[in-house]
């Protein structure tokens, strides 16, 4: 029997990635990434319901850097860390004067599988070729 509250965002952003191609079957990547998030903060209180909902856009942006394993050369395997914040949000309390300030941010740890899509990679110029039969 208390108080709950929980911040909820949907975000909305554009990532640019760079991958080091260092020789090694492991490639390093770093990244950044920009855009908006709606930023959200429920207040309920027993039996008395919702006490206040107010949400807003904020700018969002995060940092990238990982791990890639090429399984094939149209599939890989990712191992990131994203740091993942907004700017500071202000909020209201309905029927009041009073506006509070919060911020959010994560930290995460992501795997993700992915297929590049695209042209096949260009053929083995050592590899024997294959002659047509007669």
């Amino acid at each position: 029997m208390g108080v709950n509250g929980a911040l909820h965002t949907q975000s909305l952003l554009t990532n640019v990635v760079y991958d080091f191609d260092v020789g090694w079957p492991i490639t390093p990547h770093f990244g950044v990434g920009i855009g908006t998030m709606n930023v959200s903060d429920p207040l309920s209180i027993p039996s008395t319901g919702i006490f206040f909902n107010d949400s807003g856009w904020q700018f969002g942006y995060q940092a990238i850097a990982g791990l890639r394993y090429d399984l094939d050369p149209l599939v890989s395997v990712d191992l990131d860390y994203r740091y993942l914040a907004t700017t500071e949000s202000m909020f209201r309390i309905p029927n009041t004067n009073l506006h509070y300030r919060t911020g959010d941010n994560t930290k995460n740890f992501v795997a993700s599988v992915t297929y590049h899509f695209g042209p096949s990679p260009p053929a083995d110029p050592l590899a024997t070729p294959v002659s047509p039969s007669p």
